[in-house]
């Protein structure tokens, strides 16, 4: 697999297992049938008990009379596994639970915690999310929601102050900020050029600048298409509606008095060039009917 586009980093995961797709796995197009992905997940629930020392989870449960319960399955699919890749399966235990207040933070989760805000400043705002950079608004929104829930402020209001909370903070703030940028069509497809470019280290924080220079460029494409003066875009739109109506001399003077203010506006030129063209079309099949006498 591809893993250069891993959605989170690997270094978020203190368990990792590699294995390889077998022939009982996949289905008739040779890709892992979905199913079998919660096979892997148990292989990660495995191996995270095995790094704790306790081996196979079953005795480490009978040893202290619990039990561990499946209660909620949710998979997201971003691309194939194939016969006989070698995937990794990586395993973590969310710092918080799902539900409830927080009151006390064990020492695991405290740790966990740590991991995830001291790397906030490495990832980019879809390794934030855990979406690839080809998700849908849907798919940011769905994991935005998921996250927020998790960590939000109203659910540590009674934790004591100290590193922990101050990490949930600092992870909520940016799952915050990386759901303002993405959800935005135009700041998300600017922000994705950003982190795909040679510069990615220094454009991974949408700032001020970031807005200012989207602003401007939005004004650009504005004054590109419609002109860079009032006068000179209230002319030219009307132009456009009387070539919509195909009026090509009301869309000719229309045009001009656009271009008499805005004299070097090639976009306003080339439409009069065309303009111009039906102008002189229609007088050759109309004649001298079209002559003023």
């Amino acid at each position: 697999m591809d893993r250069a586009n891993w959605s989170v980093p690997r270094a978020d995961f203190r368990v990792q297992q590699d294995v390889r797709v077998r022939f009982n796995e996949i289905d008739g197009q040779n890709i892992v049938f979905s199913g079998n992905y919660l096979i892997y997940a148990d292989i990660g629930v495995t191996e995270y008990f095995r790094a704790l020392g306790e081996g196979q989870p079953g005795p480490y449960f009978h040893q202290y009379g619990t039990d561990i319960r499946e209660v909620h399955s949710e998979i997201d699919y971003h691309a194939p596994a194939r016969l006989d890749e070698l995937i990794t399966i990586a395993a973590r235990v969310s710092p918080l639970p799902a539900t409830g207040a927080v009151e006390t933070v064990s020492d695991e989760q405290a740790l966990q915690l740590a991991l995830i805000a001291d790397g906030l400043d490495h990832q980019d705002y879809f390794q934030v999310l855990q979406v690839p950079q080809t998700a849908t608004a849907g798919e940011i929104k769905r994991s935005f929601y998921r996250d927020s829930r998790v960590y939000h402020p109203d659910r540590i209001f009674h934790l004591p102050d100290g590193k922990p909370k101050s990490d949930i903070g600092a992870i909520y703030r940016r799952i915050t900020e990386a759901y303002y940028v993405l959800r935005d069509d135009a700041k998300r497809k600017k922000y994705l050029v950003d982190v795909t470019g040679p510069e990615r280290a220094t454009k991974l924080r949408y700032t001020e600048a970031s807005e200012a220079e989207l602003k401007a460029e939005a004004k650009k494409v504005v004054e590109e298409e419609f002109g860079t003066t009032p006068k000179g875009r209230q002319f030219f739109k009307t132009a456009l509606q009387e070539i919509e109506r195909q009026q090509w001399a009301a869309a000719e003077r229309n045009l001009k008095s656009a271009i008499m203010y805005e004299s070097s506006n090639a976009k306003f030129k080339e439409k009069l060039a065309l303009v111009q063209a039906k102008l002189d079309d229609q007088r050759k099949v109309g004649g001298d009917s079209f002559k003023i006498k």
